[in-house]
């Protein structure tokens, strides 16, 4: 409904869900139907397994358009410009993925402006910070390129996707395929990007999720991280992004300057 209301531009709106109870499903599809008037909305239900990196291909394949926008459900737009500038960057030649910057529902709090990596690890840096302050040089207010961003909120050319690959099914189907999908877009030399000058609200920590699905995404969150790091050794070593005066304490989510193992006094 927020996609709708917030939109100025033409985009076709592809809903991907993989098995909703019969009331659930009523209700998408009344949905799609109230506001599909010039058959811009597909609904693709389709029972399976919980696969984050099936879902993002599945509705990929319905798509008619020269760009792809990855959007999750609790995902809630706040202003009409929102997809026009996430559009601007995304067709330019040399960009990848476009992400924009999440907080975290009816607060100023930042839920996500970027993804780092650190030591190997994967750090949504600033996360839990405020963004009425100006972080890091006002890292949490421009438009910064980045190793990576979230797949709650991505665009990339369709041209690109096809050549990268999509994501990857088998390796990541609970975490971590929108990072490697982003580490392999760096890797064919195209630069990612978060735009920090707009925002979304994020409700992925208050949306009610099944039980069984959330631990299973818990458990197998180490083992794919692990798979992270053998096809990207080189990232896995250094953030061209990130400087190595910074900390290298994965779970420090700022921006913060640490000369202990680099000989500067």
């Amino acid at each position: 409904s927020s996609v709708e209301k917030h939109t100025r531009i033409p985009f076709e709106l592809i809903i991907v869900d993989n098995g909703s109870n019969h009331a659930n499903r009523q209700k998408v599809q009344e949905l799609v139907d109230e506001i599909n008037e010039n058959n811009s909305a597909i609904y693709v239900y389709r029972e399976m397994e919980f696969n984050m990196s099936a879902f993002y291909n599945l509705g990929a394949s319905y798509a008619n358009g020269g760009l792809l926008l990855f959007l999750h459900d609790d995902v809630v737009v706040q202003r009409h410009e929102w997809l026009s500038h996430l559009s601007e960057k995304a067709k330019l030649p040399y960009v990848g993925a476009v992400g924009m910057k999440l907080l975290y529902p009816s607060s100023n709090i930042i839920q996500h402006a970027g993804i780092m990596s650190v030591q190997g690890t994967p750090v949504y840096k600033l996360q839990y910070r405020r963004n009425a302050e100006t972080q890091y040089f006002g890292f949490n207010k421009g438009i910064r390129n980045v190793l990576a961003v979230t797949g709650a909120c991505m665009m990339v050319r369709k041209e690109l996707f096809d050549k990268v690959g999509c994501f990857d099914e088998e390796r990541y189907p609970h975490c971590y395929s929108d990072i490697d999908f982003c580490y392999r877009i760096h890797e064919q030399g195209f630069y990612n990007v978060v735009r920090n000058n707009m925002y979304l609200y994020y409700y992925e920590s208050y949306s009610p999720e099944n039980s069984k699905t959330r631990e299973e995404r818990v458990l197998r969150r180490p083992e794919e991280m692990k798979r992270l790091s053998e096809p990207h050794p080189e990232i896995s070593k250094r953030d061209p992004y990130y400087h190595r005066y910074l900390t290298q304490d994965a779970k420090e989510p700022r921006f913060k300057i640490d000369l202990t193992d680099t000989g500067v006094r």
